[in-house]
């Protein structure tokens, strides 16, 4: 009998593949994406080492972008997790200093004062040739904000799933293997690490003003959530407390 990580790998390794550099007008605007690795396989398929999508409609395009070529690791948590990995192999030191975001104007100035931009810069170009040289991804067209996220869910679920049980593995040498994240280690793919549970309440955690929180009501127990968000299971009832928490920021 075939597994489902099986059965994932073998539709998502036939469909169109794009490396870099690609033109993003042949993607759709809105979507699931899934990136493969040079060096990683699962049997005799590419492994699949992350799936990703978007909130905003019609940013499937500027998302990938953000990971391929923008070099800026505060919009891509998966470039700062690749930073993360070179880092700790060669430059721990600096570590503490990458974790920092300047985005926000919040304390933006003492953040500066631990940043070595120059550094930052360099290391950037290197995460993008590493990501424009190894990295290919796969993507299909979901239009609403609502299934897609149930897709990236219920397909991570899926290959955390067989990873935990050691049907995928990675290599020796995959970059991954050096990351600061124990989830990341484990060859889990993706971000999406948080277990949910019916009446859990997520509140997003990066670029927290586009105000994504939604209500767990599925009665369900294989589903995951990006660590992008804050996950709360409220002792009381957890839709007065998602409507209490709008109520307070409109």
């Amino acid at each position: 009998m075939t597994s489902l990580a099986c059965e994932l790998h073998c539709l998502l390794n036939k469909k169109e593949r794009f490396t870099f550099p690609f033109d993003k007008f042949k993607l759709p605007k809105n979507g699931i994406y899934i990136i493969f690795e040079k060096g990683e396989s699962f049997g005799k398929m590419d492994r699949i080492v992350r799936i990703g999508t978007h909130t905003g409609e019609n940013q499937l395009r500027s998302r990938l972008m953000q990971h391929f070529v923008k070099e800026n690791k505060n919009r891509s948590i998966f470039r700062k997790n690749i930073g993360r990995c070179f880092l700790n192999i060669e430059n721990q030191d600096y570590l503490d200093s990458w974790e920092l975001d300047i985005t926000s104007k919040e304390g933006r100035e003492d953040k500066l004062k631990r940043i070595d931009l120059e550094f930052e810069k360099t290391l950037e170009k290197r995460i993008s040739q590493y990501i424009q040289t190894n990295l290919s991804f796969c993507v299909f067209e979901v239009n609403t904000k609502e299934e897609r996220l149930f897709w990236e869910s219920k397909i991570t679920s899926t290959l955390s799933n067989a990873a935990k049980f050691g049907e995928i593995k990675p290599s020796e040498n995959w970059l991954g293997n050096h990351s600061t994240k124990d989830k990341i280690r484990e060859s889990a793919p993706s971000r999406a690490q948080r277990v949910a549970q019916k009446g859990d309440v997520f509140f997003q955690t990066v670029r927290p003003y586009q105000k994504n929180n939604y209500l767990f009501d599925l009665n369900e127990d294989n589903y995951v959530f990006s660590t992008g968000y804050a996950q709360l299971r409220p002792k009381v009832d957890s839709a007065f407390f998602l409507l209490d928490y709008k109520k307070k920021v409109l």
